[in-house]
Formats: structure tokens, sequence, C-alpha cells
């Protein structure tokens, strides 16, 4: 039976190991990268943006917890009005062309994550990890978060989805190139961590 002390249990584990720091560090970098702009890409409203890195960063470097917080954290700043979506925009954003990958974000990150907790839970190696890094970060925050994005611009835009999957091709060599450095960076963040401790 589900009580208000279950509820208060599983709140207190899932908040236990809470970052503020990395919380704010994040969700920081992701205002950033949102005010940075775009760069346009023929046959596509959405542009290639350094948000999609942002979250590759929050799927590796955060607990679930704590990725799903920021990313729900910069879509509701967003909502409520500030311009920290690409192009400086705000609330226009989450019912315009992009606004299937800004809301495709959380369940974007959730999916990264998740896969890579199992990676990490199912080998040590570091050559496995690595691999398994590039192949969650590309099935949640390439795959999936194109899908959705896609068809959203194409029911609010009326053009084809054929069209602007094809278009938004054009994003996928910047995104792996991104998916790389994120990967380099978190290596080398616990490389310094793990040395630090020794």
């Amino acid at each position: 039976m589900f009580t208000s002390s279950n509820l208060y249990a599983f709140v207190t584990k899932a908040f236990k190991n809470f970052s503020v720091t990395k919380y704010a560090l994040f969700t920081l970098l992701f205002i950033a990268a949102g005010l940075a702009g775009k760069v346009s890409i023929p046959g596509t409203q959405v542009g290639i943006t350094m948000q999609t890195f942002v979250l590759m960063l929050v799927a590796l470097n955060l607990s679930q917890v704590e990725a799903v917080s920021v990313v729900a954290s910069y879509i509701t700043v967003g909502a409520l009005g500030a311009p920290v979506f690409s192009g400086g925009m705000s609330t226009a954003a989450l019912r315009g062309p992009s606004s299937g990958f800004i809301w495709g974000f959380l369940p974007a990150v959730v999916i990264s994550h998740a896969l890579i907790s199992a990676i990490r839970s199912l080998t040590s190696s570091s050559v496995l990890r690595t691999l398994g890094y590039f192949v969650a970060l590309i099935i949640g925050c390439m795959i999936f978060l194109y899908s959705v994005g896609v068809s959203v611009q194409s029911v609010v835009t009326g053009m084809s989805w054929t069209a602007l999957m094809t278009a938004s091709l054009g994003f996928v060599t910047f995104d792996i190139v991104k998916a790389v450095i994120a990967i380099v960076v978190t290596l080398g963040i616990g490389f310094i961590s793990s040395a630090r401790k020794h």
C-alpha cells in the first residue's frame, strides 16, 4: 500500500546524493547554450545549437534525478518567459517548429542516462564503457530526439516529415562530434577525480 511515509522514503532516497552545485552548474550551462544561438540548416527551421552537447554532458555526468531536474528547470525557466531558448526565444518556442526538440530533451536524457547506467553496471572495461556511452547518446540524444523533434516540426509547419528528416540529417555529423567530445570530457573528469583521490 502506497502511503505518505513511502512517498517520503522514496523522495529522500532519490535526492540523498543530489548535488546542488552540479545542478546549478549544468542548468546555467544549458541556459548559456540556448543563448548562444544557432547555425541554420537549409530545409528546416531548426538549427544546430550547443544544447544537445550540454544534454549529452548531463546524461553522462549527473544522477538521474539531477539530470531530470536540470532539463526540467531549463524548460520551466523558458516557459515562464525567460529568453533561454535558441535565438533568445522563450514561451513561443515551446509551441513553435523547434518545440518537439525542446520537450524531447527530457525523455531523451532519461533514455540516454538509463542506458549509460546499465552499461556502467554491466562492465568495468573502459573500452566497452566508452563504446556503450557513444551508443547510448546516439539512441537517446539523436535517434529519439530527432524522431520527436522532426515529427512535431512536421505537424506545426505542415511540411513533409520525410523532407524535414532528410534536411535534419545535416545535424548528424555535428552531433556525432558533440557526442565524442562529451565522452572525452567525461572521461577526463573521471581521470582527474580518480587522480585526486590517490
